[in-house]
């Protein structure tokens, strides 16, 4: 017998889930979408349960307008992660899981306007699809160049090879404890300051996707995700990389995020936010420069990505790294304290090898210019 009732998470500052029925021959499953009526509107809101009996008089509870099931449910583990941050943050469970989806997702006029054209997620199918089939035919026709050009070449062109560099004894050591953990650890990588922490990212990532895992990196700035997405595309050309952090469009947010949900990207590289991506089968955190405090968010849900990363490895039972030449104190302490597994990169190299110099000025002797 169909269960007529679902209750549903709702992006207001309101700690209460919200029941609704289910029209008859209408079926939701836990972690979809569905767009109800609240008060005089309509909002799109999350099946969290699906209760025997509503908790009010079924006379006076409205029933659902639409199940979305355009994306998979979300995880239930994605579910769990977002009501621990919002107990432990003190924030509405649909003040945390709602805003961190793609905007498109959660606005009901995204799939009731004149121009919804069956959703976003259908019109981003679409656009990709076309985007797709273009750039066979441009690269039908490259190919096609190319092969007239070296058929007129005397040899043909070597191909260009990314080298990869050796690991030192200390990155190989790190690498080596971190590819030995089996389950739940943290790591602190504490390494100078180009004493190779990324390679160490990279060599324990391509682990990792080995075994069909997905990868999550996040960084402190958005403007380090390009420096560090064109080495992780460097190093691993056939993977898709999911990118997302704050200055994307709606749809470049929505490509990411339907990319990660689908299965289609298993690296994640992002800011703060990416840490409620979800995810379906991760095997890695990496939080790069983990004592920086961009990764707090002091406005809506005020969350430390860091801390949350630590309890989503705990829940995933995955390794957890975190990269820093100069650790903060909460995590020092930890390592400390034994808590955290700790591996140190003491001496630069490659390029960086060499050792800077320090000059002391007296600059009570100077002459002051402008103060």
């Amino acid at each position: 017998m169909q269960q007529p009732w679902v209750r549903v998470a709702l992006a207001l500052p309101l700690a209460d889930l919200y029941d609704y029925r289910l029209p008859e021959g209408m079926e939701a499953l836990i972690g979809q979408r569905v767009r109800v009526p609240f008060a005089a509107k309509e909002m799109i809101g999350l099946v969290i349960e699906k209760p025997e009996q509503p908790a009010y008089e079924e006379s006076s509870i409205r029933e659902v307008l639409e199940v979305y099931d355009d994306l998979p449910p979300m995880p239930s583990d994605w579910i769990e992660f977002g009501q621990f941050a919002g107990s432990y943050y003190q924030r509405p469970l649909g003040e945390v899981l709602l805003p961190s989806m793609p905007p498109p997702l959660r606005q009901p006029k995204a799939y009731t306007g004149a121009r919804s054209a069956g959703g976003p997620v259908q019109r981003l199918l679409k656009r990709q699809a076309s985007a797709a089939k273009k750039a066979t035919k441009l690269a039908a026709k490259t190919a096609k160049t190319k092969a007239v050009a070296q058929a007129q070449e005397k040899e043909p062109p070597k191909p260009t090879l990314v080298e990869r560099p050796k690991l030192s004894e200390a990155q190989q050591a790190a690498l080596d404890h971190i590819l030995a953990i089996d389950g739940y650890r943290t790591v602190l990588l504490h390494g100078v300051t180009g004493s190779g922490k990324t390679e160490v990212y990279l060599h324990a990532a391509e682990h990792v996707l080995a075994q069909g895992k997905q990868v999550m990196v996040l960084v402190p700035e958005i403007n380090l995700s390009p420096q560090l997405q064109r080495k992780f595309q460097e190093r691993f050309p056939n993977e898709q990389i999911a990118v997302m952090h704050s200055s994307l469009s709606d749809g470049q947010r929505l490509a990411a995020w339907v990319n990660v949900q689908t299965k289609q990207a298993n690296i994640i590289l992002g800011t703060r936010m990416a840490i409620f991506s979800p995810v379906q089968n991760l095997g890695l955190i990496v939080i790069d420069e983990e004592h920086d405090p961009s990764y707090k968010q002091l406005d809506a849900l005020r969350y430390s990505a860091r801390d949350l990363a630590v309890w989503r490895g705990h829940q995933l039972n995955i390794p957890v790294v975190l990269g820093s030449a100069t650790p903060s104190l909460e995590t020092w302490h930890h390592a400390q304290e034994g808590k955290y597994d700790v591996c140190t990169l003491p001496q630069r190299v490659g390029e960086l090898a060499f050792k800077p110099t320090f000059e002391f000025i007296d600059t009570r002797k100077e002459r002051l210019h402008e103060g």
